[in-house]
């Protein structure tokens, strides 16, 4: 009869001949690790920071013209589409005034149909304020839901522009369609603007501090629901 061989003790694994090898606990880590650790964690939140530094003064300064905000807007949402990607953050700068000056005239055609549409809806809402019942009922219900997509494309209208090959109808019909499609994300992206609408009305500072991490928000927000892929870098 074969005899029955005999269980290793607690805390030990089967060995070589039949031997338990006994197992300790795990080898608390080395100070050199730890600090090379904190040395590491410290080196990419201050990256991060001078990144979002640079994109926010770049923005502020593309911006002064006003003619060119739109572009500006839309390299910016460039820019923070491919860091909510998680992409390399090397060339941010590069890859801003690439987009800045690719999408520039795009972008002031957009900029131009969606003031002029906002201006159109406003007119609207001031003229069904105005009127009496029943007028103001039969006019108004339907006015709401064009007031509500119009607010959801003005959001992502620019970070559609970035990502999106084609003529400004192109980009205009692929910001209807995401707002459509992905309203979640187009309605989460809306309520952090408007948010950060409030914070700079309150502190104007917040503006030339916190536009590019809100932009990097919305980016992030309609990562994954936008089937165009952001600019490619060049080298």
């Amino acid at each position: 009869m074969t005899p029955r061989p005999r269980s290793a003790p607690r805390g030990s694994v089967g060995g070589v001949g039949g031997r338990a090898v006994t197992t300790g606990p795990a080898p608390a880590p080395r100070p050199g690790r730890l600090r090379a650790a904190a040395r590491t964690g410290l080196h990419s939140g201050v990256q991060v920071v001078s990144d979002h530094v640079v994109l926010n003064t770049l923005w502020v300064v593309c911006s002064l013209g006003v003619v060119t905000a739109p572009a500006a807007t839309t390299a910016l949402l460039g820019v923070a589409s491919e860091w909510a990607q998680g992409h390399d953050r090397d060339g941010s700068a590069r890859l801003f005034l690439r987009i800045f000056r690719d999408r520039f005239r795009r972008s002031l055609a957009l900029a131009g149909v969606w003031t002029a549409l906002g201006a159109v809806i406003t007119a609207d809402a001031l003229f069904v304020a105005a009127a009496g019942q029943p007028l103001r009922t039969v006019l108004g219900v339907p006015l709401l839901p064009v007031i509500a997509l119009y607010a959801l494309t003005a959001v992502t209208l620019f970070l559609v522009n970035a990502t999106t090959e084609g003529t400004w109808v192109d980009v205009a019909r692929a910001t209807v369609l995401l707002s459509l499609r992905c309203l979640p994300a187009a309605l989460a992206s809306t309520a952090l603007v408007v948010v950060f609408a409030m914070v700079v009305v309150s502190a104007p500072l917040a503006l030339l501090l916190l536009t590019s991490t809100v932009a990097e928000g919305v980016a992030w927000l309609c990562r994954a629901d936008r089937r165009s892929p952001a600019p490619a870098r060049r080298a």
